[in-house]
């Protein structure tokens, strides 16, 4: 009896098969690929910020908006240092076993999903202070005016308005990379 019900439990399906090495380095590779995409456009978006708030340094004769245009400056530089430090993609393994893409593919994607949820910590935290003072010289020079005012607020809200694009999308993909995780599990 206890054979019959070996035998029949051998050859029942699993209900997920397992990924084949081919289909999990191809995953690991466009993984990769991406994030370095990914990363250089962030690169481009900081040195941009870095270059349009170093112009107002110089520019706008607000000392409150210079001030703040320098820490936003900083922390543009901060910014990708820690893009550097926390989603870098590591070196893709050379040629190596099924475990070893496994392993190399759930690291990055768990690396990934890590910065992402702490993303309000080393990116937007940074930013505040800046944007803070910036927002504050703007304020003690627009609001002399009905239509300065409207650009004040519209402004914020803007502002406002990006943050929290920015913190629900690294939300969405630290979603997105747990379901991969999940998947490379199966």
């Amino acid at each position: 009896m206890s054979d019959d019900i070996k035998a029949l439990w051998q050859k029942q399906e699993t209900e997920y098969a397992p990924m084949p090495l081919e289909e999990i380095r191809k995953r690991a590779k466009e993984f990769h690929s991406r994030t370095l995409w990914h990363n250089a456009i962030g690169y481009v978006a900081n040195v941009l910020v870095a270059l349009g708030f170093g112009y107002y340094i110089w520019a706008i004769p607000i000392p409150l908006v210079r001030i703040g245009s320098a820490l936003i400056v900083i922390a543009a530089f901060y910014v990708s240092w820690q893009m550097q430090k926390r989603i870098a993609p590591a070196p893709l393994p050379a040629e190596a076993s099924a475990a070893t893409w496994i392993d190399y593919h759930r690291h990055e994607l768990m690396r990934q999903r890590d910065a992402a949820l702490d993303t309000w910590k080393w990116v937007l935290a940074p930013l505040i202070p800046g944007l803070v003072l910036v927002l504050w010289g703007m304020w003690s020079v627009t609001t002399r005016s009905p239509l300065g005012v409207w650009v004040f607020d519209l402004t914020v809200i803007l502002c406002v308005a990006v943050f929290a694009l920015g913190y629900a999308l690294t939300r969405w993909r630290a979603r997105k990379w747990q379901r991969k995780i999940d998947e490379l599990g199966r």
